[in-house]
């Protein structure tokens, strides 16, 4: 995973699972700096960490501060005890479909 390297991620958070899932993600190490709401943000927050890597200090207290994070992401059962109780929960109401109705999109 990119932040045991102590590497930033960028997202852009918006209606898919996978952009919600990567901003739950940073918002849990404590890392909301790096979440955009707009492509434009998305621009300016990755220009913004491309230009800080010409600094070695910045860059390397940025890395530390996310290998620091890491592990809180990795080691809360929380998430996934909440993460198996909306799979859970989403089996269970695909399971109780009326007869005839499609499961798929």
């Amino acid at each position: 995973m990119a932040l045991h390297r102590g590497l930033p991620i960028v997202t852009l958070e918006g209606r898919y699972m996978r952009q919600r899932l990567a901003a739950g993600l940073l918002r849990q190490a404590g890392l909301p700096a790096t979440i955009a709401s707009s492509a434009d943000e998305y621009v300016a927050i990755a220009a913004r960490l491309a230009l800080d890597s010409r600094d070695d200090d910045r860059r390397n207290a940025l890395r530390a501060a996310i290998r620091a994070a890491a592990p809180a992401v990795d080691g809360d059962l929380r998430v996934v005890r909440a993460f198996e109780q909306c799979l859970t929960t989403a089996h269970a109401a695909s399971s109780a479909a009326p007869a005839g109705a499609s499961n798929t999109a």
